[in-house]
């Protein structure tokens, strides 16, 4: 249930990225003069890169499925001296809640730099990290990443000519793909943030039974499948 919840948790912040009552601010990048930077993955469960959050070191997972810049534990908030500055109301998978966002003052990983953003505040339970990488930093360049050889490269694409292509679509904040599962259409989200895949049961008519190919859990969301 680990990647699931992180899966909510990332989902249920679709809502108050929207919402123009309080700005969040977008980070602001230094890149070195290439215009890109690699960095090297350590893999678990998920994808995570260690780099430093106001100078205070922090291990991030790399989540392509959450929105917004990122999330961070409170924990971890409180080490990199981040306070809470303003909530807003969010609709996620267990109905209306509020997120809590904190200002960075600047995030920093090899030689890249994100100044000046916010953040959401909140748990993750049963995960051993201190946060999440979001959307708006992964996808503001190029990205490309490679879990086998356990790669990530923001600012420029490098050559994949020898592998199997999947066209893809970005819709709010997310990277998306649509696929075909017992004749069925289904528009799924690319979640690095996520150890297995998941795929809601609303997009089946009566009793569904999957065997073996595909781990599949029932989730009472459409969110887990409008991207």
């Amino acid at each position: 249930m680990k990647p699931l919840r992180t899966l909510f948790a990332c989902l249920s912040l679709c809502v108050a990225v929207t919402l123009p009552a309080q700005e969040l601010k977008k980070p602001k990048d230094e890149f070195p003069e290439s215009g890109m930077a690699s960095f090297r993955l350590r893999v678990k469960s998920i994808p995570t890169l260690r780099m430093q959050i106001n100078g205070v070191t922090v291990l991030m997972g790399v989540d392509t499925g959450c929105q917004g810049t990122a999330v961070i534990t409170p924990r971890a908030a409180e080490r990199c001296g981040i306070t809470a500055a303003f909530s807003l109301p969010t609709m996620g998978n267990s109905g209306r809640n509020e997120s809590t966002y904190g200002l960075v003052e600047k995030l920093q990983a090899g030689e890249v730099t994100w100044r000046d953003f916010h953040v959401a505040i909140m748990p993750l339970d049963g995960m051993e990290i201190d946060g999440l990488l979001g959307a708006d930093i992964l996808f503001g360049r190029p990205f490309y990443m490679d879990l086998r050889n356990k790669v990530m490269i923001l600012g420029k694409i490098p050559d994949t000519s020898g592998a199997h292509e999947v066209p893809c679509y970005s819709r709010g904040g997310h990277c998306g793909v649509n696929i075909e599962v017992e004749g069925v259409k289904i528009p799924m989200i690319i979640d690095s943030g996520a150890s297995k895949s998941y795929m809601s049961s609303l997009k089946f008519r009566g009793e569904t039974e999957f065997r073996g190919y595909l781990p599949v859990a029932t989730v009472r969301s459409t969110s887990l499948t409008r991207v």
